[in-house]
């Protein structure tokens, strides 16, 4: 992260942007992955509504992360193509969010798919990328949806719409009342390591309102998403599933709710795979990662909302841990090798193992650190303009901003559009490096021995989090004989 955050605006809509964030609520952390053994790319959300989200990247393996990404858009879905290049699609707006410099800079589009559209996954595959979603508001019900992109931008093609109801005939000519309705969608998918073998999960429901659930629905492609096999159904399995890996041609797992887990070993049939209980307790799975068909990671919560881990190092036998507060829900992992594993969550949570399991270190919702540096004193005959700096760091999602508030001791707050004002008010400064250091540059009035100043710095991570300099650490700049403050 060498130059300084910006993004870039496709849509009047799309409202990214490093500005102030809604006060702190309840995060999620719901998607995690990387690009190789250093690189990987985190999103989530938090607040209620309006939601708030964000996206942060990593180059130290996930020791620390840095956010590049804040607004109102809610990343749930995550596709990289390298340590640089990334796609990520928002379900709550529909749209579709690119980079291609390491979040130097976003590109945030909706993608021509269509009213009633919008994507809750996304993944790369050897010939581009692939969205599925659902489309509501059809003559057909709720339907779900697969699309395919070369550069996961624009062009985004129609590759599978369904599963579509025959409306038969009555005998007279016509059709009974009413039209079949589908309620369906398609909410991840997966390709295997070369990119050509892909499967796609999604359920069918009874109503709009999903109270009855009624079949799993399983897709299949051969060609890196460009064509897809008529679904595969599974009503006997009794609950959607929430996320599913690839390994090989032949070897798929998917993971829901209740231990209903199933899982594919000659990439056409599938069956339950089973898994222990923690405890007493059942482990709802919601995320899964694999580096091949043995070495296996899934993250969920239990019934009592205990955060837990599960993996197998031979395909079967499985190893359980909760880990966290009790109250933490995990809700996505990342196997960057078969021992090295990051893991997120509710709360901020992150964990990380580089044995496999045996040792993890954690971090939930903390706020953010900075400090300012110390001021040094300048004579009148230097420049006028002084510089503010200093440093910040977040052990969690990272420093989204920072930013800078002056106090003249006639109580007024420096804005520099139109000066002194009585108003509180924060100035933005500027980073080249996640925030690591940042500064910010002044320009006050030169009136010699009349006036003092208190600097505060403030920090905001990238779930809403600030904290202030400490009051020790805010220096005060007087102007006397004519001295210049500047750092």
């Amino acid at each position: 992260m060498q130059s300084t955050r910006r993004i870039l605006l496709a849509v009047v809509a799309f409202m990214f942007v490093f500005s102030a964030l809604p006060a702190f609520g309840a995060s999620y952390l719901g998607t995690v992955d990387f690009a190789d053994a250093n690189h990987g790319y985190l999103g989530g959300w938090y607040g209620n509504f309006p939601r708030s989200g964000f996206m942060s990247t990593t180059d130290d393996g996930g020791a620390t992360w840095h956010a590049i990404l804040t607004g109102e858009s809610s990343p749930i879905g995550l596709a990289l193509n390298g340590a640089t290049v990334a796609r990520a699609v928002s379900q709550t707006d529909n749209l579709v969010l690119s980079t291609d410099d390491v979040g130097e800079t976003w590109d945030g589009a909706a993608p021509s798919v269509g009213g009633g559209a919008s994507f809750s996954d996304i993944a790369k595959s050897a010939t581009g990328y692939v969205a599925v979603g659902k489309r509501v508001g059809t003559e057909d019900g709720e339907v779900g949806i697969i699309y395919w992109s070369a550069d996961g931008v624009t062009g985004w093609t129609p590759q599978y719409t369904g599963p579509i109801y025959d409306w038969p005939f009555d005998g007279n000519g016509g059709h009974p009342s009413p039209r079949p309705q589908t309620y369906a969608s398609i909410d991840k998918v997966a390709f295997a390591p070369d990119g050509l073998t892909g499967w796609a999960v999604g359920s069918e429901w009874t109503s709009p309102t999903r109270a009855t659930f009624m079949n799993i629905l399983l897709y299949k492609s051969v060609d890196g998403g460009s064509t897809w096999a008529a679904p595969i159904r599974l009503p006997e399995v009794a609950s959607p599933m929430n996320d599913i890996v690839v390994t090989d041609a032949t070897h798929a797992y998917a993971v829901g709710p209740r231990l209903n887990d199933i899982q594919t070993a000659d990439g056409t049939s599938w069956s339950a795979a089973p898994r222990p209980t923690i405890g007493t307790q059942e482990l709802d799975g919601y995320g899964i990662d694999a580096t091949d068909e043995n070495h296996k990671v899934l993250v969920g919560y239990t019934t009592a909302g205990a955060g837990g881990v599960q993996w197998t190092t031979n395909g079967s036998n499985w190893t359980t841990r909760t880990v966290g507060a009790p109250a933490v829900k995990l809700q996505s992992v990342s196997m960057i090798s078969a021992t090295k594993w990051i893991v997120v969550g509710d709360n901020e949570t992150i964990g990380r193992t580089n044995d496999g399991g045996t040792t993890w270190t954690w971090s939930t919702a903390t706020p953010p650190k900075v400090s300012l540096a110390s001021p040094v004193t300048y004579s009148s005959a230097s420049p006028t303009t002084r510089i503010v700096s200093g440093t910040a760091s977040d052990v969690g999602v990272g420093v989204a901003y920072v930013d800078v508030l002056v106090r003249r001791n006639d109580g007024k707050h420096w804005n520099p559009s139109i000066g002194w004002v009585t108003t509180q008010y924060w100035n933005r400064a500027l980073t080249k490096n996640g925030w690591d250091t940042w500064s910010w540059s002044w320009e006050p009035e030169s009136v010699p021995g009349v006036h003092s100043y208190e600097i505060t710095a403030r920090a905001t991570d990238a779930i809403g989090q600030s904290t202030n300099s400490e009051v020790a650490a805010r220096p005060v700049a007087r102007i006397a004989g004519g001295d210049r403050y500047g750092t």
